[in-house]
């Protein structure tokens, strides 16, 4: 595991800058504001078995919770929890509902026919060779239109001055090309549906994992946890929306979040789930919560829609039967 701050001097590509700190500084301190002054979701006394803290194997990630938990907590105190490192981008711990070979048909289909617009886009064939030769490379070296964008927004992001090769500099105008069909390109892919399929496959074991805790809590079950933070990447929360069917086109701002709450309608009473998406209700926006009311949705519609709705599209009434449907 990492340090518990970044030690670095000088911060290298993909790892979390000072502005970084600060965005999750403020998502945690907002945060804590609701759940815990105001609902008390967490006591001062909290304990380990409270919480589940989650990271991609990426200190980046990982400083990212740290920052978001020394203002959302009652208490800090790194030495009284323990964050569990997945080797998986979307938090699939291991085993067979790991392996899926429809997905991996979907998401090839789906990379396959994006290069392929981004190619023969207009003007930006054109853009990502001229950047190519700014620093030297060749179209292949560069890397994919996302790559590209990051370095961008990296810089902008930070108010730093576009890099530079040895005799030109990267100009304001190939960044809003590019912005510009990467909207696009992701609008199409969201009309088209197949990176829909594949994310519906690809994040179903988080999401089963998310309702089997919130239906935990709501049994009673001891030990259960009270909150659980998955600290992941943009293409953690892209595939996400999809699978929850609220596909997000423009490009995912950082520190972005995604909030599960559970709600209870009263003593003993049903259980309801809302779901925000950086401090905004889209629970009448879900794919399994037409009926939502109030911008509540039923649990037992999101575990239904988790555990078997989801997989009627494929033909299929289960994730392994669903995995062995190829596209």
């Amino acid at each position: 595991m990492y340090s518990a701050y970044p030690q670095a001097k000088v911060c290298k590509y993909g790892h979390l800058t000072q502005q970084g700190v600060v965005q999750h500084l403020y998502n945690g301190e907002h945060l804590h504001n609701v759940y815990i002054k105001k609902w008390k979701l967490l006591l001062p006394t909290w304990n380990r078995s409270d919480v589940l803290l989650m990271t991609t194997q990426m200190s980046r990630t990982y400083h990212s919770a740290m920052a978001f938990l020394y203002t959302f907590l009652p208490k800090f105190d790194a030495a009284n929890w323990f964050m569990h490192a997945v080797n998986s981008l979307v938090f699939c711990h291991g085993g067979k509902d790991c392996e899926c070979s429809s997905k991996v048909m979907y998401f090839r289909k789906e990379a396959s026919r994006y290069a392929h617009r981004t190619e023969s886009g207009e003007g930006v064939a054109r853009v990502l060779k001229e950047i190519a030769h700014t620093f030297g490379m060749t179209r292949s070296q560069l890397g994919s239109l996302t790559h590209v964008l990051d370095l961008f927004n990296t810089h902008l992001c930070h108010k730093i001055d576009l890099p530079c090769g040895k005799k030109t500099c990267l100009k304001m105008t190939q960044f809003e090309t590019l912005i510009k069909h990467f909207i696009e390109n992701n609008r199409m892919r969201a009309e088209e549906g197949i990176f829909a399929s594949y994310a519906a496959l690809e994040m179903n074991p988080m999401l089963s994992d998310i309702v089997s805790w919130m239906e935990s809590f709501a049994s009673g079950e001891d030990g259960a946890h009270k909150f659980v933070l998955y600290s992941g990447h943009d293409v953690t929360v892209s595939p996400l929306l999809y699978a929850l069917g609220i596909p997000e086109t423009k490009w995912c701002p950082y520190a972005t979040r995604v909030v599960f709450e559970l709600w209870r309608a009263s003593a003993g009473g049903a259980r309801y789930v809302r779901v925000l998406y950086n401090g905004v209700n889209v629970t009448d926006q879900l794919k399994f919560c037409a009926s939502s009311t109030d911008g509540m949705c039923p649990l037992e519609s999101f575990a239904s829609f988790i555990k078997k709705g989801v997989f009627q599209q494929f033909g299929a009434d289960s994730y392994q039967d669903a995995c062995m449907k190829m596209p």
